[in-house]
This record gives structure tokens, C-alpha cells and sequence, in this order.
């Protein structure tokens, strides 16, 4: 059986826990990420700039000229001492004048294009567009609100320029990091992997679990799990070995029934016959020599016929209970059944002539074919119909076929003796031999094995009687 690589447990195993790696790795990258874009505040540093700030500048601004630019912002600088902002006053020609952090002569000397000062005091400015993209680090960039005072002049708000970031730090951190990492990797690895094998485990159980049920005498249970990986393909190799194991159980179960039941029938109902021939014979053997021909004649015609009675016993004894035991198989077909009921009570004819009964026939028009197996319910209607001219004496015997609901009904009617009611529930059992029914007239096998076969075609052989009057037996076969 060839195997697809995608649906083997191994690869399913692998992407799962490839798939759960790569949800950590985009995890950690996102969360380092995020972590780099954070600004790491001083203490009361956010507290400040958000709350704070614009009332100061404000407060500063309605104060500060050129004169006393310098020593204002020089005392205000001890306020932002610790926090990564300036603050720089620069005239109405945008040149600074005076800022809380000094950074050498070239501070002094910085000049921004008033356009842009005036343009970003404006309410609708948006700081997120760098005036100067070819040097993201220039004053331009850092700026965070402008103030444009009374006389011109402006108080800038900006962040602190970067600084050179410590190499040799920077290396330390990444490498706390990284010894950090991997313990942390490796107990996701663990717990993952303990996750997967339990998930594995807990499937395997089951299956387990279910051959224990079976083993155990459960021969209908059966694994639940149908995935199409390997462990759902051993479940449905479970599934086909327990079918096959239940089919040959049922047969050896079915071979055993078979041979007890033949074993009790040929106990029973051979006993009668064979003591008759047995009767017979020793007669035969103690008197042959005194018989005259005729004598001797009769009584090996008798012994024949005892013989034959003893065959044919034995064998509807045989197909009594191959029925019974589901050892007969029925070939279902479409068949017309008004020809099959003519050519069956055709077989009577010279019987029913010396017994003076007359053989009849009525049929509905345009029946349709039923679906049934043909030799079968010949086999019935012979069974029924010979059964009939049992007890049947200068009367009629009719065979009649009728448009029923779901197929076609199915009657044997005869004007013979009647079956006398407390015998009417026991004539289809195998043992039954009630004196006015069937004794010293057959075997009483015929209608155990048509009723027999009538329940293998999903119907049921019904018997209605008058002692007197006569019998009628009926069936409904669906049609095709």
C-alpha cells in the first residue's frame, strides 16, 4: 500500500512542532521589537512630558526675552537636569540664543529656517515628518513643539541628539539575552514535546482500550478513530481484522448450531421410521422361510417403502436445518409467479384424479413480476399443495394469486379435514406431529421448511382453518 508522505504521523508530529517553534520565533521577534522602540524613562520623566511640560514652557514663554534668554533656561535646566529634553530659545531671525544644555560652540551657532519654525507652531503640523530625511539625527528632526512668543521670537521644545552607543554594552546585553534564551528554548521545547507525545499517547490508548474491549468478548466494539495517518490507519486495520474475526466466529458459531440441531433432528425423527423398519426386517427374518411368494413379496415392498419414506426424511431433515442455521443461500431474482403456480399444481394432476380433487387456478389481471428466489417458492407451493391433497378427499384444492398492498398475496385453499384450532399455533414447529394433522400422513417436515423459507423472503406463512371445512395458507411476496 503506497503512503502519502503528508498524512504519515511522523511528518503531521514534525510540522506540528515546527509550526509551534515558529510561533515562538515570530513571538520573540515582536516582542523584541516592541521592546527596542520603547523609551526607557528616567523617574518622573513621563510624568513630565505629559503632564507637565507645556504649562512650564508656556510659563517660561511669557517670561523669557534676549536679555534674560540665558539665565532663565540656565536656572530651568536643573528641572530637566535628568531628563533627555531641551529647551532652546532661538530670535525672530530662528538663530538660538540661550538653551538648558550646552553642547560647545557650535550650538551657538545652529540657525533653522524661520519658514519651518513658523510652520511647525502650527496646530496641523505633523512632527512624524523629518524636514531633514538625509540626516535623521539633525536638530530639525528632534523637535517636539514649537512656541512662537510675543516679539518673534521662539521657545523650541526637542529631544537630547543620541548618543554613541556603548559597543562593548550593547555586547553584554545581547549576550544576557542570549545565555537567557536558551533555557527558556529549551523548556518550550520540553513542554512541547511532552504536549505531543501525550497528544499521541492518549490517541494510542484509545486504540488500545478498544482491542482490550474486544479481546475482553466485545466482538461488535470497534476504534473510533478515522484520521488518515498511521495511527488511524492501524485503527482501521483493527476494525477490518475484528470484522473478519466476528465473521468467522459467527460461521464456526453457525457450523456448531448446525451440527447440534442435525444431531437432535436425526435423534427425533428417525427414531419412529427406524423402528418400523427395524419391525419389519426381523419379521422378515423370522418368518421369510414359512412366507409363501406373495407374502414374502409384500413384505419386502413394505421394507422399500419404509426405505424410501427413511431417505426422504432424512433428507428434508438436511434442509430443515441448513435453513435454520443460514447454511442455504437464495438466489433472488424477477420472475412471472402466475407461471410458476400453474407449473406446480400441473405436477398433482394424476394425484388429485385418484383422489377425485379438483386442482384450481385464480389469478388477478396483469400481475407484476415479483422478485424472489424461483425455486424456493416452487419448493412452498409443492409443499403446500401436497399437503393439502393429504387431507383433502373428493374436494378441491385452488391456487390463487391477488393484488395486494406492497407485492402480491399468495393463497392455498382446500376443502379437506381442517386443522383443529388448539393445533393451529403448533403446526409450523419442527417437532409438531398432532394426530389429525400430519400422523401416519408424513413427516411434518414440509411445513416447518416452507414456513422456513417464507421468513427468508421477509414475509410469513399464515394459516386460517375450519375443522370440516377446510385450510387455507397465505403469503405476501413484494414485487419486483
Amino acid at each position: 500500500m503506497r503512503v502519502t508522505v503528508h498524512k504519515t504521523l511522523h511528518f503531521r508530529v514534525s510540522a506540528l512542532f515546527l509550526a509551534l517553534l515558529a510561533v515562538v520565533a515570530v513571538g520573540d521577534f515582536m516582542w523584541v521589537n516592541w521592546s527596542s522602540q520603547q523609551p526607557e524613562w528616567n523617574e518622573g520623566e513621563q510624568q513630565w512630558l505629559f503632564n507637565s511640560r507645556e504649562a512650564e514652557v508656556d510659563s517660561l514663554g511669557s517670561m523669557i526675552t534676549i536679555d534674560n534668554s540665558q539665565s532663565i533656561l540656565t536656572n530651568y535646566a536643573t528641572t530637566v537636569s535628568d531628563y533627555d529634553f531641551q529647551l532652546s530659545y532661538f530670535d525672530i531671525n530662528g538663530t538660538v540664543i540661550a538653551t538648558t544644555h550646552l553642547f560647545g560652540s557650535a550650538q551657538d551657532q545652529m540657525t533653522i529656517s524661520t519658514d519651518l519654525l513658523n510652520s511647525m507652531a502650527a496646530e496641523d503640523w505633523d512632527f512624524n515628518i523629518y524636514p531633514v530625511p538625509a540626516f535623521l539625527g539633525a536638530f530639525e528632526n528632534r523637535i517636539l513643539d514649537v512656541l512662537v512668543l510675543q516679539d518673534g521670537s521662539y521657545l523650541v521644545s526637542c529631544v537630547l541628539p543620541m548618543s554613541t552607543p556603548d559597543i562593548d554594552a550593547l555586547e553584554e546585553e545581547n549576550f544576557d539575552f542570549f545565555m537567557w534564551s536558551i533555557p527558556l528554548i529549551l523548556l518550550y521545547a520540553a513542554i512541547v514535546g511532552i504536549v505531543i507525545m501525550a497528544w499521541i499517547s492518549r490517541r494510542i490508548g484509545k486504540v488500545k482500550i478498544d482491542m482490550a474491549a474486544f479481546a475482553d468478548g466485545d466482538l461488535t466494539h470497534r476504534s473510533a478513530d478515522g484520521s488518515s495517518d498511521d495511527i488511524g490507519a492501524l485503527s482501521r486495520g483493527f476494525n477490518k481484522m475484528a470484522g473478519a474475526l466476528e465473521e468467522s466466529i459467527d460461521k464456526l458459531k453457525q457450523s456448531e448450531e448446525y451440527r447440534s440441531m442435525l444431531t437432535a433432528n436425526i435423534s427425533h425423527d428417525l427414531r419412529t421410521p427406524m423402528a418400523s423398519l427395524r419391525g419389519w426386517i426381523e419379521t422378515f427374518a423370522i418368518r421369510g422361510a414359512t412366507m409363501d411368494e406373495d407374502e414374502r413379496q409384500k413384505h419386502l415392498d413394505t421394507i422399500t417403502s419404509n426405505m424410501d419414506h427413511l431417505e426422504g426424511l432424512i433428507d428434508r431433515l438436511f434442509e430443515l436445518t441448513q435453513l435454520e442455521s443460514g447454511q442455504i443461500k437464495f438466489q433472488m431474482e424477477e420472475f412471472p409467479l402466475e407461471e410458476l403456480a400453474r407449473e406446480v399444481l400441473g405436477r398433482f394432476g394424476d394425484t388429485a384424479k385418484r383422489k377425485s380433487v379438483a386442482l384450481e387456478f385464480a389469478s388477478d389481471d396483469n400481475l407484476p413480476f415479483i422478485k424472489a428466489d424461483p425455486m424456493r417458492i416452487a419448493q412452498v407451493l409443492q409443499n403446500l399443495t401436497e399437503n393439502a391433497l393429504k387431507f383433502t378427499e373428493k374436494g378441491s384444492i385452488t391456487i390463487s394469486l391477488k393484488t395486494a398492498t406492497g407485492g402480491i398475496l399468495v393463497e392455498v385453499t382446500d376443502t379437506g379435514t381442517g386443522i383443529p384450532s388448539e393445533d393451529l399455533p403448533h403446526i409450523f414447529e419442527r417437532f409438531f406431529t398432532a394426530d389429525r394433522s400430519r400422523t401416519h400422513k408424513g413427516t411434518g417436515l414440509g411445513l416447518a421448511i416452507a414456513h422456513r423459507i417464507i421468513v427468508e423472503h421477509g414475509s410469513e406463512l399464515t394459516v386460517a382453518s375450519t375443522e370440516g371445512k377446510g385450510t387455507t395458507f397465505g403469503f405476501l411476496l413484494t414485487t419486483s
